[in-house]
């Protein structure tokens, strides 16, 4: 199982117009969603791209070529620190490691339990975000998708 940029693609297509959005995709190592050669976007990752070579080096399945160049290597999950620009678009990818390196940016949801932290968080005014578009896990996938959207 491997995660899917196409599907991740297609799905926010669907959504957004993509032309004209400044866009942040967080932890897309070797398989970023959108290329920086068609939109306008930038990577966030735990490390840059030289120790995200070391710490893969001894993984097989993960071709040095294709790990994308961070722009904003950080350890701190608190991103408007960093990012000063009105952001339209942020793709959280990667995001649960199956590796064999450990990653410093793993949070475990399922479908269901995404949903429900969600619309508790909402409850509680902690997320002001509404659940736009949601697409369950495909057979023989690994990964979910939800699209959301400032309230």
């Amino acid at each position: 199982m491997h995660p899917n940029p196409h599907r991740r693609r297609t799905l926010i297509e669907q959504q957004l117009s993509l032309a004209d959005a400044n866009i942040v995709e967080i932890g897309a190592l070797n398989g970023p969603t959108l290329s920086p050669k068609q939109y306008n976007i930038r990577f966030i990752d735990y490390a840059d791209r030289k120790q995200l070579l070391k710490d893969t080096a001894s993984n097989s399945a993960i071709n040095p070529h294709d790990i994308v160049h961070v722009d904003y290597p950080v350890q701190d999950t608190k991103y408007s620190k960093i990012i000063q620009e009105r952001i339209d678009l942020v793709i959280a990818n990667h995001v649960i490691e199956l590796k064999q390196y450990t990653s410093t940016h793993c949070h475990v949801f399922t479908a269901d339990s995404f949903r429900l932290l969600l619309t508790e968080m909402k409850t509680l005014g902690y997320a002001p975000f509404d659940l736009v578009d949601f697409h369950d896990v495909d057979p023989g996938a690994n990964e979910f998708h939800a699209m959301l959207r400032r309230s």
